[in-house]
């Protein structure tokens, strides 16, 4: 929680920042010179008070349940904190990852580009009347499917790098 050397003094000897989220995963500061007033615990520090700090998104979704892709309910997006859920839906430019996992089909019903999209084994994408993925052609595998692609209607617009991989389905 960023406050456990005493602001401005000599701290060589603190180089371990707490998770006191009850998850043990402690950091290590290296490179420091944890002496002084500058590369040192300094007030007011992150926390001053309690130990818990504003959660953070990371901007990586992944599905909450079977749902249309529009439908802020079928998301949730990784924070800091955990996995949350999701106050918009995700697209190529909120988002550095989205998931849909095992379980779960996901359907476009609506236009949508989308980027770094994985489709685990045993998940479904599906495109309904209506529907307009184009998946943008971002850095690495743009697409990667391991699951099943149902493109009974709508619009597919592969611009980017696209895998099915070995057990996948892709139905046209």
């Amino acid at each position: 929680h960023f406050n456990q050397g005493t602001a401005g003094s000599e701290n060589a000897g603190v180089t371990t920042l707490n998770d006191d989220s009850g998850n043990g995963i402690n950091g290590t500061l290296t490179n420091f010179a944890l002496t002084g007033t500058s590369s040192n615990w300094i007030e007011p520090g992150g926390v001053v008070s309690g130990n818990s700090c504003t959660c953070v998104t990371t901007n990586e979704y992944r599905t909450a349940a079977s749902g249309n892709w529009n439908d802020v309910s079928t998301w949730e997006i990784n924070t800091t904190c955990g996995w949350v859920p999701a106050i918009v839906s995700p697209n190529a430019t909120n988002s550095i990852s989205i998931t849909i996992l095992a379980g779960h089909t996901v359907t476009v019903n609506s236009t949508i580009t989308a980027d770094q999209l994985i489709v685990d084994a045993g998940a479904v994408l599906a495109m309904s009347a209506g529907g307009d993925l184009s998946i943008a052609d971002g850095t690495g595998t743009d697409l990667d499917c391991n699951g099943s692609f149902l493109n009974i209607a709508g619009f597919f617009r592969p611009v980017g790098t696209c895998n099915f991989n070995n057990g996948s389905t892709f139905t046209w």
